[in-house]
């Protein structure tokens, strides 16, 4: 939305134009920022600052984002991957007979 703003747009309006956009919970998240702050230059940053303090992530948001990637993203190796590691062989023995005469 602040993109879309031609680059003539005054920095001071920023601020009061973002105010604009917000409805609903957001808007009650940024009401107590005065007016006098918001047209300074860089009011929006004011509003994205109150913003990101009150959707900031839950800690338990975090928890259940490594327990997912845990026990869901988590891959094993297969174990003929891991005998080869093991014998310190790279290349795969099988069918290796069948090429020599």
């Amino acid at each position: 939305m602040l993109i879309g703003l031609p680059n003539t747009y005054p920095a001071e309006k920023l601020g009061p134009k973002l105010m604009a956009f917000l409805a609903g919970d957001a808007e009650l998240a940024v009401e107590h920022i005065k007016v006098e702050d918001l047209a300074k230059a860089n009011g929006e940053k004011a509003v994205f600052k109150a913003l990101d303090e009150r959707y900031k992530p839950l800690e338990r948001n975090k928890m259940n984002e490594a327990l997912k990637e845990f026990f869901f993203e988590t891959q094993i190796p297969s174990a003929k991957k891991g005998r080869r590691h093991l014998q310190g062989d790279s290349v795969p023995r099988f069918g290796s007979w069948r090429n020599r005469r």
